[in-house]
């Protein structure tokens, strides 16, 4: 009984595993068929087409100020004030240095004084007091002479007709020649005095000038005193202390000052470059430069030619020029280094991609693109300068070609992917040029 209970449980087995090895011996088809794929990755994409860009020259330049100026003493003394500090910008006008000035003060009073006695002198002149003295007493040496004249023209007929002696009449005569004497004298006396008195009013003009003149000095140095900015500028260390004493043959000057707007911008061109763009046509001379900073920052004012050195150098085969530019704000310092730019043409059919976009691996830089198919590709390219946020690609890509922008992590070439056009890059408000 036992055994045949036993062998109908292991038919029944038997027939549970035939059945069950009949159910699965189609699952794996069945299985992968069943299954639903997964879905293909969203990416977003940038459509590119091929653009014109200025081609530049890019040439490494200095700043340096157009010109220094040298603050020096007029006059000598001791400083009382320094009224700036090392790297301060100044106005033209503003006071620097105070000179102690009461020495030129006191020469001023002593100049002043000078010229009163001068002018009182002149007006003494002038008046001729002792000329008119001199011409009263001509004046009465001349009546004189006519009383004696009178009289001998009186006396004379009465001598003939025997009225008056001879005596009378020789005495008439001889007062007369006295008389005219006298006037010949004064008259001699006024001429002379005439003369002086010319001389004494030209000396004394003379004498007005000079000290008026000694005044004007004595005015200038005390005016000295103060040194004031002769331009508007940046001003460097001082090596005139206060209470030191200056003098105007110093060795060294107080302090230096650059004017600094505008700056210049000095920098060296090839011959090729020289012939090539800056040649006899002179064109170079209404061009206007461009100028990036050295975090490289697009420096907002073009510059505008200035000069060019008269010979090459030989030992670099290069020739410097000089452009200047505007400086508002200060911006630019002497001794900056920066890259001046020259727009000398136009480079067609190059793209802009996100620099987001461009893999780099051992020095090759590369782009993911989504193909006519969906599918990722990967192309290697050849990239320029930079533009704002973008890389110029000169090569590699193809007008019309979707570059991958975002979802780089999460796929690989050959897979398929669902491209979702992006925003394009906006463009950066002064372009970085492409070099040649």
């Amino acid at each position: 009984m036992v055994r045949t209970s036993f062998g109908k449980a292991l038919v029944a087995f038997a027939a549970l595993a035939i059945l069950a090895s009949c159910g699965t011996s189609g699952a794996p088809g069945d299985t992968a068929s069943a299954a639903e794929a997964p879905p293909a990755p969203e990416v977003s994409v940038q459509t590119v087409h091929g653009v014109s860009l200025p081609l530049y020259l890019e040439l490494v330049g200095a700043t340096r100020a157009i010109d220094t100026v040298e603050i020096r003493a007029r006059v000598e003394g001791f400083i009382e004030k320094r009224l700036f500090e090392a790297g301060q910008s100044v106005k033209a006008g503003q006071l620097l240095y105070k000179i102690d000035p009461s020495t030129y003060e006191a020469d001023v009073q002593e100049a002043r004084a000078a010229l009163s006695d001068a002018q009182a002198q002149l007006v003494k002149a002038r008046e001729g007091v002792d000329l008119l003295r001199t011409e009263a007493e001509l004046v009465e040496a001349e009546a004189s002479q006519l009383r004696t004249q009178q009289d001998v023209d009186r006396l004379r007929p009465l001598v003939s007709e025997e009225a008056v002696s001879e005596q009378d009449l020789d005495a008439a005569v001889a007062a007369q020649k006295v008389a005219q004497a006298q006037v010949k004298a004064k008259s001699a006396e006024v001429q002379q005095q005439r003369l002086t008195q010319q001389t004494d009013i030209e000396r004394g003009e003379a004498a007005v000038e000079r000290t008026k003149a000694a005044l004007r000095r004595a005015e200038l140095n005390l005016g000295w005193t103060e040194i004031r900015a002769p331009v508007a500028g940046r001003i460097g260390e001082s090596m005139g202390q206060v209470g030191s004493l200056v003098t105007p043959n110093a060795a060294e000057p107080l302090t230096r000052l650059s004017p600094l707007d505008p700056i210049s911008v000095s920098f060296q061109v090839s011959e090729r470059d020289y012939l090539r763009y800056f040649g006899p046509s002179g064109e170079v001379k209404n061009a206007e430069f461009g100028l990036a900073l050295a975090d490289g920052s697009e420096y907002p004012h073009t510059g505008k030619f200035r000069s060019a050195e008269r010979a090459l150098d030989t030992s670099t085969g290069t020739l410097q020029l000089t452009a200047d530019f505007p400086n508002p704000k200060g911006v630019l310092l002497p001794g900056q280094f920066a890259r001046v730019r020259l727009a000398v043409g136009e480079r067609n059919d190059v793209f802009l991609v996100p620099q987001k976009a461009v893999q780099q691996l051992q020095g090759v830089r590369s782009v993911l693109i989504a193909d006519a198919n969906n599918t990722v590709a990967a192309r290697t390219i050849n990239v320029g300068e930079q533009q704002g946020e973008s890389w110029v690609v000169q090569s590699g890509l193809q007008d019309g070609d979707r570059v991958i922008v975002e979802g780089l992590q999460f796929i690989r070439p050959g897979m398929p992917v669902k491209p979702v056009e992006a925003k394009a890059t906006p463009a950066a408000p002064a372009p970085n040029p492409v070099s040649e």
